[in-house]
């Protein structure tokens, strides 16, 4: 197996997928638009998935937000995808936070209601609570960035507390195809460290991140892996060893 294997399941798996999940809102968006007579959305986005969130946000409460369910519901939108965004935004690092997004009116998201550190949600796809990690774990790892970190900052935690397991896992955009995503498990709890969400209950943990499960793996298992990696394929980039470790096997699986 050669390194642009691993690069190929990834643009099968995560890439293509990707860009017509973004397809699919560009066309929720023009069909929006239709409906409202209207020639262009009020917000600026690189992404039209994005753009479309931040269009509920500043419609919520009118008209327009009913439109736009009823185009969500047409198009089949995934509020577990939804729902996990929501949960990011509203549990993020201050100096990750993106000001013009209030999480407690994200699509799927009913109610938040907090008790200290625990958030308690109502949600589309039922009753959700979570912990905000920074507030419950001390660990230098949570003091590096973690949005869009899941792969390294779940391996650095997993060599610090090799009592967890890591999970990498495969989990739904918002209206087609999948991406990947790695995150932490010990006994009956789930620490999604680039969210920053800490779960105490499957329940929960199951309802957010309830995805196809690639690999669970120990920290002597994940290193094992890398290592057979290392000697297999040539100049294999290390920033991101948990993702290609589920790739390699993912792909090795299905052979």
């Amino acid at each position: 197996m050669k390194f642009i294997d691993l690069q190929n399941m990834y643009i099968k798996r995560e890439k293509n997928p990707r860009k017509i999940d973004e397809q699919v809102a560009k066309e929720i968006i023009f069909d929006y638009l239709q409906i409202t007579n209207r020639k262009s959305l009020n917000v600026k986005s690189n992404s039209y998935v994005e753009a479309l969130m931040l269009e509920y946000l500043n419609v919520k409460g009118t008209k327009k937000e009913e439109i736009l369910l009823n185009l969500f519901k047409q198009y089949k939108m995934n509020y577990q995808a939804s729902v996990r965004e929501g949960i990011y935004h509203l549990l993020s690092k201050v100096d990750e936070r993106d000001e013009k997004i209030n999480p407690r009116n994200w699509p799927g998201i009913i109610s938040v209601e907090r008790k200290k550190n625990k958030y308690i949600l109502d949600t589309q796809i039922g009753k959700i609570e979570v912990y905000k990690a920074t507030k419950i774990i001390k660990s230098p790892v949570l003091e590096r960035p973690l949005s869009g970190y899941c792969y390294q900052r779940t391996y650095e935690y997993l060599k610090e507390n090799p009592e967890y397991s890591a999970i990498i896992s495969y989990l739904p955009n918002f209206f087609y195809g999948g991406m990947y995503h790695a995150y932490l498990k010990k006994d009956n709890c789930v620490f999604d460290i680039a969210s920053n969400a800490y779960y105490k209950d499957m329940e929960s943990a199951n309802k957010v991140l309830n995805g196809e499960i690639v690999e669970t793996l120990s920290l002597k298992e994940v290193r094992r892996r890398e290592r057979i990696l290392n000697r297999t394929i040539e100049k294999i980039p290390k920033d991101c060893g948990l993702l290609n470790v589920g790739l390699y096997y993912e792909i090795k699986n299905k052979r």
